[in-house]
C-alpha cells in the first residue's frame, strides 16, 4: 500500500506526464510488459527508455570509439565460417542460451571456442541442442567449449592487451601474425597502441588479468592461427 501511495503521489505531483520515464528490465514477461506500457500511456506519456540501449550505452560508446560502429560487425553466416570464437563479456549459458547451439555446431566442424569468464558455467561447457530430438531423448550433451579462461573480475582489458602483446612479439619471426595491410588501410593510432602493449610488463598484465602468461600466449596463438575469428 505504501509503495502504491508513493508512486501515485509522485506521478500526480509532476508538472507533466512527460517529466517521467519508465524503464524495465528485458526480463519482464510479455504480459506484464503489455500491462505496464498500457498503464504508462494512459498516464499520458510514451517515455520508455529501451532496456537494450540503457544496458549497452557504455559498451556502445566504447565500440564506436574503438571500431567505428556501436554494434556487432558479424551475423549468423559469419558464425558458420569462423574457426575461432572467443566468448567474453557474457555468460552465454545464462544470458545468451541460443548462442550455445551455434557454439556446439562450431566445435563439431573443428572450430576452437574459448570462453573467457571468471565463472565456468556448466551450460557454457556442454549443452543438449533442443532441435536434435535424439540427443534430447537420450540426454546426450555436446561440447560448447574447447578452452575456458578464468580472468580476475575486471581483468578483461589486461587479458586482451596481453594477447596483443603476444601477437606483436610473434611478428619478430612471423610477419603474418598481424595483418599489416588491413592496419595501414583501415586503422589509425596503431603505432601508439603498439608502444602501449610493448611497454606493458608481463608481470603487470598477469597481475591485472589474473591469468598466467602461458595461458595468454595460448589464446593469442589460437587467434593467430585462425583463418576467421569472432570475438
Amino acid at each position: 500500500g505504501d509503495a502504491f501511495t508513493l508512486v501515485g503521489t509522485t506521478l500526480r505531483g509532476l508538472e507533466s506526464p512527460d517529466r517521467a520515464a519508465f524503464y524495465t528490465s528485458g526480463r519482464l514477461g510479455n504480459e506484464a510488459s503489455f500491462l505496464y506500457q498500457w498503464f504508462v500511456r494512459e498516464f499520458g506519456t510514451n517515455n520508455f527508455p529501451d532496456c537494450s540501449n540503457m544496458c549497452h550505452e557504455a559498451s556502445g560508446v566504447a565500440l564506436q570509439a574503438a571500431l567505428g560502429t556501436a554494434k556487432g560487425t558479424v551475423d549468423l553466416e559469419d558464425w558458420e565460417k569462423a574457426d575461432a570464437i572467443f566468448v567474453l563479456g557474457v555468460n552465454a549459458a545464462s544470458n545468451g542460451p541460443r548462442m550455445l547451439t551455434y557454439l556446439a555446431e562450431a566445435i563439431r566442424r573443428g572450430a576452437r571456442v574459448v570462453h573467457i569468464n571468471p565463472l565456468i558455467e556448466a551450460g557454457g561447457t556442454r549443452t543438449i541442442v533442443p532441435h536434435e530430438l535424439v540427443d534430447m531423448a537420450l540426454f546426450r550433451a555436446t561440447s560448447t567449449s574447447t578452452l575456458d579462461i578464468q580472468p580476475r573480475i575486471g581483468g578483461d582489458a589486461a587479458l586482451i592487451r596481453g594477447m596483443s602483446k603476444a601477437l606483436l612479439e610473434m611478428t619478430s619471426t612471423d610477419q603474418d601474425a598481424i595483418d599489416h595491410l588491413f592496419i595501414e588501410r583501415y586503422t589509425s593510432g596503431f603505432a601508439a597502441y603498439r608502444t602501449i602493449c610493448e611497454t606493458a610488463s608481463w608481470d603487470e598484465l598477469e597481475r591485472q588479468s589474473g591469468v598466467p602468461q602461458g595461458q595468454i600466449r595460448e589464446i593469442a596463438g589460437i587467434y593467430r592461427n585462425a583463418r576467421a575469428s569472432i570475438i
